[in-house]
């Protein structure tokens, strides 16, 4: 995977000059690169409240790569339950793309971050108690030891 940092939007990146995104996108199959606004990300002297697209992207990098091509019959199979369920426990706005659910629960656990930082899967912890089954697909695939993501 390359990832390329952009300021403003994607277009800045030559590969995707017709193709202006604000925050940034995962790659596909037949991508060589994953654009990701720098901006949007924290790091020493950029501490962005929000959510961070580089993760948010990866997890749609993973699910749309790695998942379907490995044909990873679990994820497919759980992960509709457990977007009806972020809508029922209003944990997602029912108006919420499906499709974003995953990355930005993703998103949340890597970040862990805490309401101050982002509204919905604010932090490892608030997803493991507020929606233990989310909890327990993204521990497959991720480790459960809180990344340093905020210590800097």
């Amino acid at each position: 995977m390359c990832t390329t940092l952009f300021k403003n939007n994607s277009c800045e990146v030559p590969e995707f000059s017709t193709y202006c995104d604000e925050g940034g996108f995962a790659m596909s199959e037949t991508d060589a690169t994953m654009p990701v606004n720098s901006i949007w990300l924290c790091y020493p002297g950029n501490k962005n409240i929000g959510g961070n697209p580089l993760y948010h992207e990866m997890a749609h990098l993973l699910q749309q790569i790695i998942f379907e091509s490995t044909s990873d019959h679990q994820f497919y199979q759980t992960l509709p339950d457990l977007v009806d369920q972020a809508y029922e426990r209003q944990i997602v706005s029912r108006y919420f793309p499906a499709g974003e659910v995953w990355a930005v629960a993703v998103e949340g656990y890597m970040m862990d971050g805490g309401v101050d930082y982002k509204s919905s899967y604010s932090s490892l912890q608030m997803i493991k108690n507020e929606h233990p089954e989310m909890y327990d697909l993204t521990t497959r695939y991720f480790p459960t030891s809180p990344a340093d993501y905020w210590q800097f």
